[in-house]
């Protein structure tokens, strides 16, 4: 039987009987964590981006528990050497959509209007 643990925010749990998987761990300055990060134990700890209400207290806990991270890269390490960082607000090279044309190696450009 898989156990959802909600602990508030972002922060939740899966836990079987053999792995507890703990999503985004954000306990420590979180108004609405319904517990402390010391007593969390895991097998796993995923990160769903770099922000800290999600990163939170991944550290403390993995090195607490040994627990494996796993999360993306940030964004800067998925950049290419040289090439500058989305603008402000602005779609950066992996948010491309369809073009008119059907290609899709690159941000779209709205159709011109009718």
């Amino acid at each position: 039987m898989l156990l959802f643990t909600y602990y508030g925010h972002a922060a939740f749990a899966l836990n079987n009987a053999k792995r507890k998987l703990l999503f985004d761990p954000f306990f420590t300055g979180n108004p609405a964590a319904t517990t402390a990060a010391d007593v969390i134990t895991c097998n796993y700890i995923l990160v769903s981006h770099g922000h800290g209400d999600h990163l939170g207290d991944t550290a403390h806990i993995a090195q607490k528990t040994g627990a494996t991270v796993i999360g993306c890269p940030a964004p800067s390490a998925t950049r290419s050497p040289g090439s500058r960082p989305p603008p402000a607000g602005g779609r950066g090279p992996r948010a491309s959509a369809r073009r008119p044309s059907g290609r899709t190696d690159g941000p779209a450009r709205p159709s011109p209007a009718p």
